[in-house]
């Protein structure tokens, strides 16, 4: 018997095999039925917003005749390394109905030299959480060595708190947000939502903060002392600090061009296209859409998101007024 699998499609009618705007299937198909709704998928200009089959694991569209594209239905995050990172390496984004098969074929099990790369991988997506426990015993010595002056600095001391609360709260975060990704893995869920408005996700600024942050803290802590070893420290540091800001760049702009272009479609269609309450059931939902927003930060760190880049660099400029 044929293994199936789930799906959620958008935009199309699987039982008539036709487009119709707005309609979203969840159901589970096998292979061969999935090759049969994929080849009747419409394209091109006549399409204003594409239909799409939704997995686990990918977010397909038709592109041509034969020619279909697909993206990972995973979410990227700096606290978790890329898993299917295979599938871009062997297919590009690009497939055609007889590579489908292979898209979903059971990973076969790897060698020992294959999982040692993968361990050493994965080791160095996450090697910039130990940073955090870096700054952690530099910023507690620095407290420590504070309050065991006769004429501390109340000032100093307090922001040194700061950092260190800062730091422990990263930890938590981190192991926070690695547990939510292992939980809920998928950019897009296979439920029935709000149509149109899984087309962008909303950017969590709080995790950009984490990393930026402990980031510019160790490279602080390379100013005391200043000599080659730690100037080149200091270079290495600024290098990775433009890592994370160029992918939430890239992942920002997007979002943002996924939102303009989704909405100037829905607008298209809902004044050229329908009338009556058809019109009106779609200008709630492009209005509930438009509402969504591309930054935002989760409700715990909502206080952490705010501060947290001031609160960061004060305590830098402090010390360099008081230590000068």
């Amino acid at each position: 018997m044929e293994e199936t699998t789930q799906i959620l499609v958008e935009n199309f009618n699987i039982k008539d095999l036709k487009y119709e705007f707005g309609k979203q299937n969840l159901t589970e198909v096998t292979i061969s039925s999935l090759k049969k709704i994929l080849k009747e998928l419409p394209f091109g200009k006549d399409v204003l917003i594409p239909p799409r089959i939704i997995t686990d694991k990918l977010i397909i569209e038709k592109r041509g005749d034969d020619s279909y594209f697909f993206r990972n239905n995973y979410k990227t995050s700096y606290f978790m390394s890329d898993k299917e990172t295979n599938w871009e390496k062997e297919f590009g984004y690009g497939f055609t109905l007889q590579e489908l098969e292979d898209l979903f074929k059971k990973k076969e099990e790897s060698s020992n030299l294959k999982k040692i790369s993968l361990f050493i991988q994965s080791t160095l997506d996450r090697l910039w959480i130990l940073y955090i426990f870096f700054n952690i015993f530099f910023f507690i010595g620095q407290l420590n060595q504070e309050l065991n002056k006769q004429n501390l600095n109340i000032v100093y001391v307090i922001f040194l708190i700061w950092i260190n609360i800062f730091c422990v709260y990263s930890i938590g975060y981190s192991i926070k947000k690695l547990v939510k990704l292992k939980k809920e893995p998928q950019r897009i869920k296979l439920e029935y939502s709000i149509p149109f408005i899984n087309s962008f996700e909303t950017v969590d600024v709080s995790e950009i903060i984490i990393v930026i942050g402990q980031f510019f803290l160790y490279g602080f802590t390379h100013i005391y002392g200043l000599n080659f070893f730690n100037l080149f420290l200091l270079v290495v540091v600024c290098i990775l600090l433009v890592i994370p800001l160029l992918y939430y760049k890239n992942e920002f702009y997007f979002n943002s061009k996924s939102k303009d272009l989704v909405l100037q479609r829905l607008f298209s269609i809902i004044h050229n296209h329908l009338e009556g309450n058809e019109k009106q059931t779609y200008l709630q939902v492009s209005i509930v859409l438009k509402e969504k927003p591309l930054l935002s930060s989760e409700k715990i760190p909502k206080f952490f998101t705010l501060f947290s880049i001031l609160l960061t660099f004060i305590p830098i400029i402090s010390y360099l007024f008081v230590y000068s």
